[in-house]
Parts: C-alpha cells; structure tokens; sequence
C-alpha cells in the first residue's frame, strides 16, 4: 500500500509537470 501512495504521489507530479510543459510551449509558439 504503501508502494501505491507514492506511485500516486508521483503520477500527480507527471501530471504537473505535463501541464507546465504543455503551458510552456505554448508561451513560445505566442511570442
């Protein structure tokens, strides 16, 4: 159980980083 926590913890920080990549190219395809 405890294996699957941080395996959560950490798709929540893939997703994070997905939508701030995602946020970022768009900024340079705007500029």
């Amino acid at each position: 159980k405890g294996f699957r926590r941080i395996f959560s913890r950490f798709e929540k920080l893939d997703v994070m980083f997905i939508a701030f990549i995602n946020f970022a190219l768009i900024v340079e395809g705007l500029r």
